[in-house]
């Protein structure tokens, strides 16, 4: 019988999974999690004999991936922001489009001598935590509507140590959150219901009321209610920014138009409108 390797695992991984868009990818993250390797370690050393343990556990993972469960959710962890970030099945999954929200968030922030911010619908923690991180002196109020999430996401802040500096707090949207901030940050749920773009497998898995726009159903609901509470809560020159559907990105300037900001859009690296800062004075690029 033949000794298997790490590289004669990863290949019965990438086999199996083959029917998805990253067979390769997948394999290897689940087997990194499995073997507790780098990339550079699975692929510099695959002549590396496994145990039974490692190689049943390999297979559960890949079963589980097989079925259409997430890689993040297999896991339990995933990284954004060049940070890893604790997920389970109560919070989405953070995306490499959101990074575009931290990237605009911190060119604000650093404008400021005692910056505060709030997170709206904070999931994991994600927004929060590396806007804390880049942002030495930033106190941010991290909050959600889900007991679940906000769970995941004091076990992030722990995991970072950022107790002193970011705050987690129930509430639905920004009821009962005091001012003034800095910046109010947002990737709220902007997917219609029966939306076509929507992956079967995101659908399937991830938190619905982190998805969907339940208030107004076309998507746009939670922002034409997220506004107008934003508003009273800015600093002078605070900036209102958020994550928006490809599609979305006109109406949600409308929207804030409609409450007084003014508002400019920017692009994600693959060029599609993801976010819109909005703010009273008219200098979105604040």
């Amino acid at each position: 019988m033949s000794t298997l390797t790490i590289a004669k695992l990863l290949a019965e991984g990438i086999a199996a999974l083959e029917e998805f868009e990253h067979p390769h990818l997948d394999a290897r993250f689940l087997l990194e999690g499995v073997i507790g390797a780098t990339a550079e370690e699975i692929v510099g050393d695959g002549s590396r004999p496994l145990g039974d343990a490692e190689a049943s556990r390999y297979r559960t993972f890949i079963a589980r991936r097989k079925s259409g469960e997430p890689v993040a959710y297999i896991l339990g962890e995933w990284e954004f922001w060049s940070l890893t970030f604790i997920v389970t099945p109560a919070v989405l999954i953070p995306r490499p489009s959101t990074e575009l929200l931290v990237e605009w968030g911190v060119d604000i922030l650093r404008q400021k001598k005692a910056p505060r911010a709030v997170d709206v619908g904070t999931g994991c923690g994600a927004i929060a935590i590396a806007l804390a991180k880049e942002i030495p002196q930033l106190e941010v109020i991290a909050v959600d509507r889900s007991a679940p999430a906000l769970a995941v996401a004091a076990a992030n802040v722990r995991h970072h140590h950022l107790e002193k500096r970011v705050t987690l707090v129930r509430s639905d949207l920004l009821g009962g959150i005091s001012g003034p901030f800095d910046l109010v940050v947002s990737n709220p749920p902007y997917v219609a219901r029966g939306d076509p773009a929507l992956e079967v497998a995101v659908e399937e898995h991830e938190p619905a009321i982190s998805l969907f726009d339940d208030l107004d159903g076309d998507g746009l609901g939670y922002f034409r209610r997220l506004v107008p509470q934003a508003r009273p809560l800015l600093a002078p020159e605070g900036t209102l920014l958020l994550e928006v559907g490809e599609t979305q990105g006109q109406e949600v300037l409308e929207i804030v138009a409609e409450e007084g900001f003014q508002g400019r859009l920017r692009p994600d690296l693959a060029g599609v409108d993801r976010a819109v800062a909005a703010t009273l004075n008219g200098d979105g690029s604040s």
